[in-house]
Order: structure tokens, then sequence, then C-alpha cells
């Protein structure tokens, strides 16, 4: 296979691969996700909020006939399902685009239950549910399990790879890529799973019961991600 680029004036680049030329392009969709050439994932987030939204306000039409439960049904089914394809893909998204994702689900909320005063949070534990990016986090950790415990396919080893060591460990841990940069870098999902999985207490990672496993990630969640979604912001500052 022969790669050879070729200059162009465009703002999009083109290289020339076994003879056929590849070109560039701004977006382009792969099993349902839409990839900008970012890879900021803005745009695919901004669509899925955008379908939730229409389907939000279908069921703040009807709501006013329906009784909390069926509301909280339609809004599980309809609503925050539309975040459940693939999250980790796009979990580590902008801050903004989170912003997004949070005001959906605290409007659904707020129909379910037919609160418009409480604060998110307390529509959270009204709820017994946690912000989507923490459910993410959830999903994450588990992946990472899985791997570890070898119930994944094997070219997930590839992202989360064991750290070497030059003695015995009892406690296995992944190793950090290296990054280059900060968001493809820090931000990518092999540094953040690698993160995530050293804040977990070695007695639960190798616990071999994954519903202990699912209970611990669920109850500390919050606790488990340092990403900049989850970092406090100070304007002029930064994150802390």
């Amino acid at each position: 296979m022969i790669i050879e680029p070729l200059t162009t004036r465009y703002s999009t680049e083109k290289i020339k691969v076994s003879g056929k030329i590849l070109e560039e392009v701004k977006q382009s969709k792969l099993l349902g996700i839409s990839f900008d050439n970012n890879i900021n994932m803005k745009d695919y987030i901004k669509s899925i909020c955008n379908q939730a939204g229409k389907k939000l306000n279908a069921l703040a039409r009807i709501s006013h006939y329906l009784g909390e439960h069926k509301r909280k049904l339609l809004m599980n089914a309809f609503i925050t399902s539309q975040f459940n394809y693939c999250p980790i893909i796009w979990m580590f998204c902008q801050r903004k685009s989170n912003n997004l994702i949070n005001r959906i689900h605290e409007r659904a909320l707020r129909i379910a239950y037919n609160d418009y005063t409480s604060n998110f949070e307390s529509l959270l534990w009204e709820d017994d549910s946690v912000t989507i990016h923490h459910r993410n986090i959830q999903s994450l950790t588990l992946e990472i399990y899985k791997t570890m415990h070898e119930f994944n396919p094997a070219f997930m080893k590839n992202i989360c790879s064991h750290g070497k060591h030059n003695y015995t460990t009892r406690n296995e841990q992944l190793s950090y890529p290296n990054p280059r940069t900060v968001t493809y870098g820090l931000e990518s999902f092999g540094y953040k799973a690698t993160q995530i999985w050293r804040c977990i207490p070695h007695n639960i990672q190798n616990n071999p019961n994954i519903n202990t496993f699912k209970k611990y990630t669920s109850e500390n969640c919050s606790k488990l991600c340092r990403c900049n979604i989850c970092k406090e912001y100070i304007a002029n500052l930064g994150y802390i």
C-alpha cells in the first residue's frame, strides 16, 4: 500500500492510497455516529439533543393527561434513552455540549415529576438517578472491568493495556498512554480509562462478582471522574 500526500489549495487535505484519491470531509457518519474532522463530537451531541428535545416537547403536550408513573416510563423510553447509544465514544465532550445534555435531562425530570421549583440535584435525588455524564462513567468502568477480566473482545486490550512491572504484583494496573496533546491525549479514552480505573479500590477491581462492581461504581461514580466536565471552573482562573 502506497500513501502519497497531495498538495491542495483548499482547507481539506487529500492523500493518494494505492492509486485512489481519498479526500478529507468535514463530517462523516459511521455506525450511526457522526464524526467531525476535529473529533469534538459537538455536532453529533447537538443532533441527539435535538431528537430528545422534540420527543420532550411531545411529552410536555400530553403530560397533563398522564400519571407520574407513565410520565417516568415515557421519559426513560424516549428521551434519556437517546443518550444510551455508544456513550463512551462521545462522553468526554466539551463542557458546552454536556450543559446542553443536562438542560434536556433537567427539563425531562421537571415534566416527569411535575416539579418546576427544585434544582437539578434535587430532581436527580427524587428520581434516584445521576447525570448522563456520571451514567456514562458507569458504562466506561464496566467496559474496563470486562476487559481486565477477559470478558471483552481481544482488541479492547490494545486500548486498555496492562502496566509493565519489573517485579511481581497482585494488583494489575493499566498503563497510561503517552499523551501528546490535552484534547487528543489527556482527554482521550485510553488515558481517562486508566485514570478512572486507578481510583477504584483493588478489592473491587479484582472482585469476580460483576454485580458487586456495578454497585460500587453506581454509588461512587461522581468520585471517579476527574475530567474537565467534573471539575469546577472559575472564570479567569481555570479548572480546579
